[in-house]
């Protein structure tokens, strides 16, 4: 406390002065105290921390730990360091992307029918519109690491969208050797089936999909895994380049099933068919 000084505009002398404890001045100045909640982000703890601070004209006269954030607070808290850190936040795994691609695949062949944006620098620029509501009772990096994020894109979908993309955009196709097979999607592009060339024999015309409309791209695979051949165009694959890749695989690999004509050939996910007793 001052009660004596020489000030002038810039600077001056303190000729009386006195000092005073946190309790006088929350006494002398009880009025003008403020109390401010404040919440953020910690990286090296990943986990939203909150204090309180009790202050005088701005200067900080008393902190401590906040032991009750508002849930809401803590909510816009999250949203903000997720705006910050994008997927560094998120457990994105294999099932989520997949979902991710597939969603993004259809928005962009049919881009009037209202598909919600799923791209990362939407969904990290905009948590708000799509996470929030799943944020309720998470306060730190390991409980974030514990959300469904292949449920939650769910969820943007209306029903009709779920059974469609279900239907027309599938995460797998059976293929003629009975095998499932996985379906890559990228948007702009046509979706990979990678599948072993003898898994294919008998099936005439290549794969499509949403409505029959967009071919798929087939990466037939040698024994080894390995593409032989990528095509849109199965029919052309079996009338024209099919026989001198057989010749080359058969050198390659003879204990297989190579057979002349494919189309009447038996599909089989094994080094040879089984045969019928």
């Amino acid at each position: 406390m001052v009660p004596e000084l020489d000030a002038g505009r810039s600077e001056g002398r303190i000729f009386l002065a006195a000092a005073l404890d946190e309790d006088d001045l929350t006494t002398i100045f009880a009025d003008r105290l403020q109390r401010e909640d404040e919440l953020h982000w910690d990286r090296r703890a990943a986990a939203v921390k909150g204090r309180r601070q009790t202050l005088l004209f701005g200067l900080v006269l008393h902190e401590a730990p906040l032991a009750k954030p508002d849930p809401e607070q803590i909510r816009r808290t999250l949203l903000a360091a997720i705006r910050d850190q994008g997927a560094e936040l998120l457990p994105w795994n294999d099932k989520a992307r997949e979902l991710q691609a597939r969603i993004a695949a259809v928005g962009h062949w049919q881009p009037e029918a209202g598909w919600p944006e799923v791209d990362d620098d939407y969904l990290h620029r905009h948590p708000e519109k799509w996470l929030a509501p799943w944020l309720e009772g998470i306060k730190n990096g390991e409980q974030l690491k514990r959300l469904n994020l292949s449920e939650i894109l769910a969820a943007q979908l209306s029903w009709p969208q779920r059974d469609y993309l279900e239907r027309e955009l599938p995460s797998h196709l059976t293929v003629p050797s009975g095998s499932r097979r996985k379906l890559s999607y990228r948007p702009g592009e046509p979706p990979v089936l990678a599948v072993r060339l003898q898994e294919m024999f008998g099936l005439a015309d290549t794969p499509k999909i949403v409505e029959k409309r967009v071919a798929v791209l087939l990466h037939l695979l040698s024994p080894a895994g390995r593409p032989v051949q990528i095509t849109t165009d199965l029919r052309g694959f079996w009338e024209g380049a099919y026989q001198e890749v057989k010749k080359e695989l058969k050198g390659r690999y003879p204990k297989h099933h190579w057979p002349d004509n494919p189309w009447q050939a038996q599909p089989t996910a094994r080094v040879k068919p089984r045969t019928s007793r």
